[in-house]
């Protein structure tokens, strides 16, 4: 009950396993339409797919109707997990995220194919408020990361930030065209860090 009311859940760092993120999201979906949760944080704790699939029903649920950032950095979350999680988002009708941010998990070009796919063909509405995307070290690769930058040029149009730290990109044989965007997008700002050829990364977008 102490949950409920609540607009931030900041679990960080807090040790939590697949179990103990089972009995978390089993208390909010429980809870229901009392939880009024603006932000979401299980970063840095290695729940792994079991714990983030056990979150995508929770969301699919509508039980966090009003979540506006959803913090799952560092989670251990597999390309498993995040079928789970953009299933949930699509289904989700009233879910409207400004942040998401799934940095430092292993998703490969898998992953970012499906998050590419929610936001291009899937269900385009449930990222159409994303402002700030985190996908740092998430080894996705140059096609993955086109095909999700395509995506985001057309179904988000408030998007500032996409951080793509440390994704493997080379940008080979790729051209700016090969992207689809161009400078009407409001675009902000582009992390680039340890990535082969940001140079080549930055002209895709600007």
């Amino acid at each position: 009950s102490s949950i409920a009311g609540k607009t931030t859940l900041g679990c960080a760092g807090r040790g939590l396993g697949p179990k103990e993120c089972r009995s978390l999201v089993d208390i909010l979906k429980s809870i229901g339409g009392a939880v009024n949760m603006e932000a979401l944080d299980l970063s840095s704790n290695r729940v792994g797919n079991i714990g983030i699939i056990a979150l995508a029903e929770v969301i699919e649920s509508d039980a966090l109707s009003g979540l506006d950032r959803l913090i799952l950095a560092d989670t251990g979350m597999g390309s498993k997990g995040v079928g789970a999680l953009t299933d949930a988002l699509g289904r989700c009708s009233s879910l409207r995220l400004t942040k998401l941010d799934l940095g430092g998990n292993k998703i490969f070009a898998s992953g970012g194919m499906m998050i590419a796919d929610l936001a291009a063909e899937k269900s385009p509405e449930a990222l159409a408020s994303l402002e700030n995307l985190s996908l740092g070290g998430c080894a996705m690769g140059d096609v993955a990361t086109l095909a999700l930058l395509r995506a985001l040029r057309k179904s988000c149009p408030y998007i500032r930030t996409i951080d793509l730290t440390g994704n493997l990109l080379t940008c080979s044989g790729c051209e700016a065209k090969n992207a689809g965007v161009d400078g009407s997008w409001p675009l902000q700002a582009i992390i680039l860090k340890d990535v082969a050829a940001p140079e080549l990364v930055a002209s895709w977008l600007f």
